[in-house]
C-alpha cells in the first residue's frame, strides 16, 4: 500500500495552492458539490415523472440520498480533505508525493469518499460515468428484487446517482472548445476553479488578458451534459420505461433562460434553478429540510432526523447510513475495479486503500 514517487517543487506548490483554495471555500455558506439544483432537485423532479415503476416513497428516498453525501461531514468531499489539513498535514504532504501509509486513516477516508462518491479520481470522465451507470444498474436490481432492506437499498441507489451526477460536474472545466475528458484529482478537487464546476449554467470559462476566469453560458458543454445526465438518470432508474423527453427539454429550456441574468460572481442561477425544478415536480419539502442541515452533522444524524421528520422521509422504514453504504461500497468498488481509466494511475492500490466504513465519527468536528 505504500508507494513513493518523486514530485517536483512546482507540483507541490500547485498542491499547496489548491489546499489554500479549499480552505478559502470553507469560509462560505454554499460549498456543496453540483449544488442541490444539480443533485437533489434534478433527481427529485425526474423521479416524480416515472411513478410507476418507482413508488412515491422510493422516489423520495432515492432523491434524498442522492444529495445526502453533501450534507454529512463524514461523506462531504471538502470536509474530509479539510480534516487532513487540520490534523495531519504531514499525511497530506505524503499524499502529494503519491504515498499512503496503511495507518493513514484520514487519507484513506479522503480517498474513499472523494473517489467512490464524488468521482474525484483524476481519471477519464467517460470511464467514471461508466462506473456510475454500472453501479446504479447493480443496486437498482437489488432494490427492485427486494432481497435486501428496501429503504437502505434505494438509498444506495441514491448514492450511486450522486456519483453519476458528479461524473458530469467534476469533469475538469475548460474554455470554449476545450473540454477535457478528465476528472478533477483526489485531494484538492476543483478548489482552484472555485464553485464554478458545481453550477450547470456555467458551461465554460471565459478568460481575459490577465487569465482571470468568469463564467460563460452555452447550450453545449456542461449545461448540455446536465440535460443528458437528467435523461439518462431516468433511463437508469426505470429501464424500459418511456421517458417524457419533451417535458424534460421544456424544463431545461426554462432553466437555461435563467442564464441571461446569472451573475458572474454569484451562485449562477442556483436558487432560481431549484424553483424551476420544483415547478417540474421536485419535492420542495425535502429540499427545505436539507437546507436546514448544513454540513456539520454525520450521515446518520442527518438521515435519522429525516426519518423522523414529516416533511422529509417520515413513514419510511428505519435504516442506518451504514446499511446503505455497505451495499453501495460493494457495488462501487467492483465497478471501479472493472473499468479501465476511471482512476488516474499513481502506482497505488486504491482497492486496498478504500475503507469499508468511512462513517466512524469524527472527533471534534
Amino acid at each position: 500500500m505504500r508507494h513513493t514517487a518523486g514530485v517536483d517543487s512546482r507540483s507541490l506548490r500547485r498542491w499547496i495552492a489548491g489546499a489554500c483554495c479549499a480552505v478559502a471555500l470553507l469560509g462560505g455558506d454554499d460549498v456543496l458539490p453540483y449544488g442541490q439544483a444539480g443533485h437533489f432537485y434534478t433527481v427529485s423532479a425526474g423521479a416524480s415523472m416515472i411513478q410507476p415503476p418507482l413508488t412515491a416513497a422510493q422516489a423520495r428516498v432515492v432523491s434524498f440520498c442522492a444529495e445526502l453525501p453533501d450534507h454529512a461531514y463524514d461523506l462531504d468531499a471538502i470536509r474530509v480533505y479539510a480534516r487532513i489539513r487540520k490534523d495531519s498535514f504531514g499525511a497530506l504532504r505524503k499524499w502529494a508525493n503519491d504515498e499512503v501509509d496503511p495507518d493513514a486513516e484520514w487519507v484513506r477516508r479522503m480517498v474513499t469518499v472523494q473517489q467512490l462518491l464524488h468521482g474525484l479520481t483524476g481519471g477519464r470522465a467517460t470511464a467514471v460515468q461508466t462506473v456510475a451507470t454500472d453501479t446504479i444498474r447493480t443496486l437498482r436490481q437489488q432494490a427492485a428484487g427486494g432481497a435486501v432492506g428496501a429503504s437502505a437499498a434505494w438509498c444506495a441507489v441514491g448514492f450511486a446517482l450522486h456519483l453519476y451526477g458528479d461524473s458530469f460536474a467534476h469533469r475538469e472545466m475548460g474554455g470554449s472548445g476545450d473540454d477535457p475528458d478528465r476528472m478533477y484529482v483526489t485531494g484538492r478537487g476543483h478548489a482552484a476553479d472555485l464553485k464554478y464546476p458545481d453550477r450547470p449554467l456555467c458551461a465554460q470559462f471565459k478568460r481575459n488578458v490577465f487569465h482571470w476566469r468568469s463564467c460563460e453560458s452555452a447550450r453545449a458543454g456542461r449545461f448540455g451534459r446536465w440535460g443528458d445526465y437528467w435523461k439518462l438518470t431516468l433511463s437508469h432508474l426505470a429501464p424500459g420505461t418511456a421517458v417524457d423527453a419533451a417535458a424534460i427539454d421544456g424544463i431545461a429550456d426554462k432553466v437555461y433562460a435563467l442564464a441571461e441574468n446569472a451573475g458572474a460572481f454569484g451562485d449562477w442561477g442556483e436558487e432560481e434553478m431549484r424553483k424551476k425544478l420544483v415547478d417540474g415536480g421536485a419535492a420542495a419539502d425535502i429540499g427545505a429540510f436539507l437546507d436546514r442541515q448544513g454540513v456539520d452533522r454525520s450521515c446518520d444524524e442527518v438521515l435519522q432526523a429525516a426519518l423522523q421528520a414529516n416533511d422529509a422521509l417520515g413513514g419510511t422504514a428505519p435504516f442506518k447510513c451504514l446499511d446503505a453504504w455497505s451495499l453501495y461500497h460493494a457495488a462501487a468498488t467492483q465497478a471501479f475495479a472493472s473499468v479501465a481509466g476511471a482512476r488516474a494511475p499513481a502506482g497505488l492500490d486504491f482497492d486496498a486503500i478504500y475503507l469499508a466504513n468511512p462513517l466512524a465519527p469524527f472527533h471534534n468536528h
